[in-house]
């Protein structure tokens, strides 16, 4: 679990929390609800009613304010009990149910459960000229490895054969690995269009691609063409559910075409799924069978690492140190 208390995690998607109905979330093993006031803001509170401990993500929206299920108490953002039906006296003004800082953000909502976060760790701005669709999921395994994989290109020509990547059509790369403020990034020059079905539907040709790690829970792969236009912008932040077990936003970014948006969003949204899907599977596989290992043969055997796995140490540094000035950068050639 996380003791990053001092960061801001992604919890939702701003459209899924409106002022219609209570939204659910689990964060860090503690399901919260969350839900918009009148004047559009949103707020997120233990997901209890203090009376009988009824779920308030089943209840109502009232005049912006939730509504438990069972006995129809009512409490604002600040976990204030503003009514119990049938109870003619005036009620305690001190909040009931603890609260957790919130922000709206790039399109997610974020939380804190401490009140001197600091700022939110933003992925790459965008603009108005982009097309822009989220996909969430959970997924079971460790952060590093979940953050690791998304980042990692020597996987693809197998788990996304023929979608990304195919083994037998390598290339030779040159993989600059660069400390950031808040984390860590690897520019890939040298390498020509991908011959996977992804980015020869996306890319015209490819001058430089990106991956970068941010802490506390934000890979991104950014891929530009010669005329340093951008081709294709993925963003992933992680936000722990429960022990080994993480949501997972994923927001795609791709310049607008002569196609409407939402042809091109529902075609995108199943290319990216099936490939969520195919990391999914294997992410989940490998940390089973990690748990397997230990708790069977009582081994801490560790994970082996070849100079092709040029981030999982530095990711595990960042997030063990947080701070990037520890590495000088470097230069590498690989095979992808």
């Amino acid at each position: 679990m996380t003791e990053n208390k001092e960061y801001w995690w992604p919890v939702a998607l701003a459209s899924d929390v409106n002022g219609n109905i209570p939204h659910a979330i689990i964060f860090n093993q503690k399901p919260l609800v969350a839900f918009r006031s009148l004047d559009n803001q949103v707020h997120t509170l233990n997901d209890f009613c203090p009376h009988r401990f009824a779920p308030l993500s089943r209840g109502k929206i009232v005049d912006g304010e939730v509504q438990c299920p069972y006995h129809g108490w009512q409490f604002n953002g600040a976990g204030v009990c503003t009514r119990v039906p049938g109870l003619n006296i005036e009620l305690d003004k001190s909040p009931l149910i603890q609260t957790y800082a919130v922000q709206e953000n790039s399109g997610l909502i974020w939380i804190s459960e401490s009140d001197d976060a600091q700022p939110i760790s933003l992925a790459k701005a965008l603009n108005e000229t982009l097309d822009v669709f989220f996909i969430q999921d959970t997924v079971q395994c460790d952060l590093i490895d979940l953050l690791e994989n998304f980042l990692d290109g020597f996987h693809t020509h197998f788990v996304h054969a023929g979608w990304i990547r195919k083994d037998k059509q390598r290339q030779t790369v040159q993989a600059r690995v660069s400390p950031l403020p808040d984390g860590l990034e690897v520019e890939y020059s040298g390498e020509t269009l991908q011959n996977g079905f992804v980015s020869r539907w996306l890319e015209s040709d490819r001058g430089v691609s990106y991956g970068r790690f941010r802490l506390p829970n934000i890979a991104e792969l950014e891929y530009r063409d010669k005329k340093n236009q951008l081709s294709l912008l993925v963003t992933l932040w992680a936000t722990p559910i429960a022990e080994h077990h993480h949501k997972v936003f994923v927001r795609t970014a791709t310049p607008k075409r002569v196609a409407p948006a939402k042809i091109k969003e529902f075609l995108l949204r199943k290319v990216f799924n099936k490939i969520l899907q195919q990391d999914k599977e294997i992410l989940e596989l490998s940390h089973l069978r990690k748990r397997e290992t230990i708790n069977l043969i009582h081994s801490m055997q560790k994970q082996m690492h070849t100079k092709n796995d040029l981030l999982i140490n530095l990711i595990r540094q960042l997030i063990s140190s947080k701070s990037s000035n520890n590495f000088a950068p470097q230069t590498y050639q690989v095979h992808l």
